[in-house]
C-alpha cells in the first residue's frame, strides 16, 4: 500500500512532467505567429494558459449558528393609527 508521502511525490513528478510538456507546446505555438490565424491561435493559447484561482471549493458550507431575526412587519404609511 502506498503512503501519503509517496503518493504526493508521484503527483509532484507527474505535474512536473506535464508542465514540461506544456512548455514544449508553448515553444511550438510561437512558430505560428507569422500569420493572422496563427496570432489568433497564439493569443487564445496564452489566455487558456492563465490559471484562475477560484479559492477552496471543497470545503462544505457551514450554516449560521443562530437563525436570522424575523423582520418586523411593514406598516403602510396610509394605514390609520390606533389611538
Amino acid at each position: 500500500m502506498a503512503t501519503r508521502a509517496s503518493l504526493l511525490r508521484e503527483l509532484e513528478t507527474r505535474v512536473a512532467d506535464l508542465m514540461d510538456a506544456i512548455r514544449d507546446l508553448d515553444d511550438l505555438v510561437v512558430q505560428y505567429e507569422g500569420t493572422y490565424p496563427g496570432r489568433v491561435f497564439s493569443a487564445a493559447w496564452r489566455q487558456a494558459r492563465q490559471i484562475v484561482s477560484l479559492g477552496h471549493r471543497f470545503e462544505p458550507e457551514v450554516p449560521p449558528a443562530t437563525p436570522a431575526p424575523t423582520p418586523a412587519p411593514v406598516v403602510s404609511p396610509t394605514a390609520p393609527v390606533a389611538g
